[in-house]
């Protein structure tokens, strides 16, 4: 058979701003986030010749991945808070700006996975097809101005089972069942009184064709 490796780096920057607020008042000026993340990757497959009745491939992946994420702004503190300095009651433009670090996070995440699949003819028009994936990501998120640390892991089975019928050399029918995986993820810290999670959970599908 044949022995493919494949090494892969990338970095992606990305510098952004944006009207945080919303609307048509300046609550917040000079909102921006940078973030930063590189990554490293390993992949092997050992594949087996395709001029067999059984066909195979066998496989292994791994990803390291750093994430720094920096969002800024300017707030107007005196819309928001009834503060003695204010010059303008809350909820009224008061052009007193302070400027706000809203987080400093760094992540780490390592993604590793196996991988299977065979095909086999039954017969010169019959095909079936087995595959399994197995997938883990265990992810890190450091909070840098809340001195919090957050870890978590995600891992899933994904089976796939394919019977093709090759009725003339231009028709074929077939039928698949298929799981899928989406792996989950972090928010940025909720502040206090916010409902949304700090975790976003794992996807999975159920797919019939």
């Amino acid at each position: 058979g044949t022995f493919t490796s494949i090494t892969a780096y990338d970095q992606v920057d990305i510098y952004f701003e944006q009207d945080l607020d919303g609307s048509p008042l300046t609550v917040t000026t000079d909102t921006r986030q940078s973030r930063d993340i590189r990554g490293v990757s390993q992949e092997l497959r050992f594949t087996s010749p395709g001029d067999r009745r059984l066909r195979y491939i066998l496989g292994a992946y791994a990803q390291n991945t750093d994430r720094d994420l920096d969002t800024f702004t300017t707030l107007d503190v005196c819309f928001l808070f009834p503060l003695p300095f204010c010059p303008t009651p809350p909820g009224v433009i008061s052009g007193v700006l302070a400027p706000t670090q809203l987080n400093i996070l760094q992540g780490e995440f390592e993604q590793s996975a196996l991988f299977a699949q065979a095909s086999y003819d039954i017969t010169q028009a019959v095909e079936l097809s087995v595959a399994l994936r197995y997938d883990e990501d265990k992810r890190e998120q450091r909070d840098l101005l809340g001195s919090r640390r957050d870890s978590a892991t995600f891992s899933d089975f994904q089976p796939k089972i394919s019977l093709s019928w090759k009725l003339t050399p231009d028709v074929m029918l077939y039928g698949t069942y298929a799981e899928g995986y989406k792996s989950g993820a972090f928010n940025p810290p909720p502040a206090p009184g916010q409902t949304f999670p700090l975790v976003v959970q794992q996807e999975g599908t159920d797919n019939f064709e």
